[in-house]
Parts: C-alpha cells; structure tokens; sequence
C-alpha cells in the first residue's frame, strides 16, 4: 500500500480519476439547493436547461422545500414577512439576522391568499391579480369575489402536463344552513367557474367569516378549521367535494382552552399543524396525513409574562415552520414585536422587523418558499397596460409597483 502511495506521490504514475457524477445523481444535489442557486445550472448543458425548467423539477423541488425547509438563515428557504392590515402599504420581514428596512408598496394592496409561493393580490375596489413574486409571472383574474362573509382559498400544483392551469381560486361563502364553493380555474385565457353546495352549521365556522381562520391547502385538499378546533371543513379541489373531519382537539378540552384562544392553523414540513396558546405553555399538534389522526408534539414555555390581576400579557403564535415558533407580543412585553423560540436550542429570540402591536390588530404573517409555480395563464399587468382606456391605468400601475415591491422584499 505505501509503494503505490509512493508512486501516485513521487513517481510518474497519475492517480485514478474520480468516479464521474452521472447526470441523475446530479439532479438529485440539485433539487437541494435554494432554488435561485439551482436555476443557475440550467446553463451547464442542454440535458441541465431541460431538466431544471420542466415541470418535474418545479414539483419536486416545491415538495422538498415545503417538508424539510427552516425559517431560519443561511437556508433562506422560508421568508417569514408580515403585511399590516392598519397600514396596507407596509410589508416587512421578520426572519432577518439583523433588522429589516419596511418595504413600502405604493398602493392599498391586500393579500387575500397564499400557496406555494403564489399569492392572490387585491387592489381597491374588486381588481384581483394572481403573483409569483419569484418567477415575475402574473395574471389580472377578472372576476369579481364578495368581499363579505367570504373565505377565500388559492390552491397552487405542479401539474406534469404544462397546459394545464397550476392555479385554482375557491371561495366558500354561508348561506343559511349550506356552504356554497365557488372553484374559478384558468382556460383559454378566461376564467371559469363551477359550484358545489355542501350542508354545514354556520355556528361551527364562523371564523370563515370574520377572517379569523385562513383555509389550508395540502394533499391536494383545502382545510378550514373550526372554531373549537374540534371540526375542519375539508373541500377537495380536484373532486370538488366537501366533507368535515375531526379536529385536533376533540373530547376533553386543557384547562385554559376556549373559543376565542390565541391560536394558529397553517402547513409545515408538509403536515398540518394547529398551535395555541395557555397561560403556562405553548401547545403544538400535528397531522398524520395517512393515518388521519393528530398527535400531540411539542409543549413550549410560554414567554409571555403577567400583569395585573394575573392577567396573561398578550402573545399570538403567528406562524410555525416545524422547527421554530413565531410569536407576537402585542404589549410592551420585552419591547414587544414578535420573538422565535427555537426548537433545538429551547430559546426565545427577538426577531428583526418593525411590527406593530394593539393599533393594529388584524396584521397578517406569511411564511414564503419561492417556486416556478406558472400562473401566467391570461392577461397580466403589462398587457392591460397596453390595452386599458386611459382612465384605468393609474390602476393598473398601482399593481405594478405593489408588484416589484413585493419582488424587492422576496426575490
């Protein structure tokens, strides 16, 4: 063995090349990486390009982000950024390793949903545009949502075939005793509606009303939870059915746990998971998708501390990425703003950005991965511009700048 060493060392005699990578296992590393480093190898080969810009790749990589993402830098998977409801214009990040400068959007622009790096935009008074702040595509939905006692869902897929449309919009709306869907998808440039009719209690939902609860989407399902988190209203986009399953909390509800709890309903690593808040602890469930059953996960000291009359001081998880919790202090606790309590490290940090506290109480927290989502499937905002009287392009150039601004914040 020293003699051949000495020979690769001190003689003529090259060494053996390196097992040469095959084009697959390449692929493979690629899916791995933030998606802007990845899309850099589209420019290797012919066999790369073909590869990193069809569709496979866009679903695979979506997948893999969503399941094994942190919100935590240098990863920069996941951009956890918050968008004032008293200030509309404001939208800021939080997960930042030092404070974040608010990006300020010159127009009133609110964001009514949000999967998979897509997001569904509405300028006053009923314009709707339908954004990928990553890919830059986006498309003016034309079609009019109530804007009163309305839930609305965006479902994003990576469909294999290219042609078909990757976006759909529902909106749930309560008439009396029966749910009313609404599923408006993409063809030919327009937009087409169906509707399904499913028998519900209005009592259990009332969050669907009032905002409180954004619906959910995941396995192919949009998932509203209801107001004891005892009941969810499942609607499956592609059957276009309704149904209602079992909540995590069911029988015997914790003490301290009540209707109007601080709590959170969303998506991480690929699961739902439903966060609320008690007096001594912070309490997290998960679903097992297969087994259609919750479990409890994790139990997290509550930070937040008591004031007069032993009345809790005010904190409200805003989002949880599966390895770290975001919450927010609306008082003047420990300076406020919102705070992340790391899972591994069992420690509370404040994170960077402004957020505002009682004056604005409806603020919104997102959690955004970038995807090659396509949603470009009608007209954008350029081709309205080119295309609408002259009395409609102020409009118009309101969602253009509230469109970069968003990419400034996210790309």
């Amino acid at each position: 063995m020293r003699n051949t060493i000495a020979k690769y060392l001190w003689g003529n005699t090259p060494p053996p090349p390196p097992p040469e990578l095959t084009d697959d296992l390449v692929f493979e590393i690629i899916k791995l990486l933030p998606l802007r480093n990845a899309l850099q190898y589209s420019c290797v080969s012919k066999n790369f390009r073909s590869y990193i810009t069809g569709p496979s790749f866009a679903r695979e990589h979506a997948l893999l982000s969503s399941e094994s993402a942190s919100a935590a830098p240098p990863s920069g998977r996941i951009i956890i950024f918050h968008c004032s409801a008293y200030e509309p214009m404001l939208f800021t990040v939080l997960n930042s390793p030092v404070e974040s400068n608010p990006v300020t959007v010159a127009a009133e622009a609110s964001i009514m949903a949000s999967c998979n790096g897509v997001f569904l935009l509405r300028l006053k008074p009923y314009h709707y545009f339908v954004l990928n702040p990553f890919t830059g595509g986006n498309m003016f939905l034309g079609y009019n949502i109530p804007s009163q006692h309305a839930s609305v869902g965006l479902a994003v897929d990576f469909p294999a075939d290219p042609s078909s449309p990757s976006f759909k919009v529902v909106i749930a709306e309560h008439r009396e005793t029966v749910m009313r869907f609404t599923v408006v998808v993409p063809s030919g440039g327009e937009m087409v509606k169906s509707e399904v009719e499913f028998t519900c209690t209005r009592a259990q939902f009332t969050g669907m009303d009032d905002g409180s609860i954004r619906p959910v989407y995941a396995h192919g399902r949009l998932h509203w939870l209801g107001d004891e988190a005892d009941k969810i209203l499942v609607f499956d986009v592609e059957k276009e059915r309704a149904r209602i399953i079992n909540g995590p909390i069911r029988k015997h509800k914790p003490h301290g746990f009540y209707k109007r709890v601080d709590k959170w309903f969303g998506l991480a690593k690929g699961s739902l998971h439903f966060v609320y808040v008690l007096p001594e602890e912070i309490v997290v469930h998960t679903h097992d998708h297969r087994k259609g059953k919750w479990r409890l996960a994790h139990r997290i000291p509550n930070m937040c501390e008591r004031g007069k009359n032993n009345v809790l001081r005010d904190g409200v998880p805003v989002y949880f990425d599966g390895e770290q919790l975001f919450l927010h202090l609306r008082v003047m606790v420990r300076g406020g703003g919102v705070w992340m309590y790391n899972l591994k490290s069992r420690e509370w940090t404040k994170t960077g950005g402004k957020v505002g506290g009682w004056a604005d109480w409806d603020q919104n927290f997102y959690g955004y991965i970038p995807t090659l989502a396509n949603v470009s499937y009608g007209k954008d905002v350029e081709t309205l511009l080119q295309e609408c009287p002259p009395q409609h392009k102020d409009l118009y150039y309101q969602f253009k700048r509230t469109f970069l601004g968003l990419q400034q914040l996210l790309r």
